[in-house]
């Protein structure tokens, strides 16, 4: 965990400038905003993760046809300057949540406009 990493250079009295990530774990983010470094990481939650993977079902199950058989999305990257889209004060370096973003969406839902035609339109989901 990336927490680890800044907490044993600081122990060791080592400046934390740059550390990066592979997780949106909230105890990184913490220790991120309460020490200023920069850094980034990409926001990877499965509960997002799993959201986008439902709008397409969705999308098939109202008649709309895939154009493709195979659709990617990107992550969004946390970085210094969204950090605080991502980041609540509630936030600890002792938090075991993910950080998932004010709107909980990887991509937005008109991402899937390009892989999908016809049918109706999908209904509105709220995750």
């Amino acid at each position: 965990m990336g927490v680890g990493v800044g907490q044993e250079l600081e122990q060791a009295g080592r400046p934390v400038t740059i550390v990066t990530d592979v997780t949106n774990q909230c105890s990184f983010l913490a220790f991120w905003k309460g020490h200023k470094f920069s850094s980034l990481t990409m926001a990877q939650d499965g509960g997002p993760t799993g959201y986008e993977a439902f709008v397409p079902a969705i999308r098939i199950m109202s008649g709309q046809k895939p154009k493709v058989n195979t659709i990617f999305f990107p992550l969004p990257i946390i970085t210094n300057d969204n950090i605080d889209d991502y980041y609540d004060p509630s936030m600890t370096v002792q938090s075991t949540c993910f950080a998932n973003g004010k709107d909980r969406h990887l991509v937005t839902d008109a991402y899937y406009d390009q892989f999908f035609t016809g049918g109706e339109k999908a209904p509105a989901l709220t995750p």
